[in-house]
């Protein structure tokens, strides 16, 4: 699921994500770390969320970055297949001046 709220952040139409990477969302800093959280949720006997809520980075379609909190769970839909689901919301500031 990619609805329109992502699409605006991002400003990638649904389409062109469904299916893809996550890379193409997340800066090159924080890849390696999600792809290990990802392979640790993978090799779990039973799915799970896998650590915190990570605050990075994500990248726009246009190479711009805005603040999101990162978080990557699994559910298993069928017996050994397993779906990521990827939550992302953006990290918003309240300016007190």
């Amino acid at each position: 699921m990619f609805n329109k709220k992502a699409e605006r952040i991002f400003g990638y139409f649904r389409e062109e994500v469904i299916g893809e990477d996550i890379h193409r969302l997340i800066p090159d800093k924080y890849y390696a770390d999600i792809k290990a959280r990802y392979e640790k949720i993978a090799a779990l006997t039973k799915p799970e969320s896998y650590g915190l809520p990570m605050n990075i980075m994500g990248l726009k379609k246009d190479g711009g970055e805005i603040s999101i909190e990162f978080s990557l769970s699994a559910l298993e839909d069928e017996p050994g297949e397993l779906t990521f689901i990827i939550f992302v919301k953006t990290n918003t500031h309240t300016d007190a001046s």
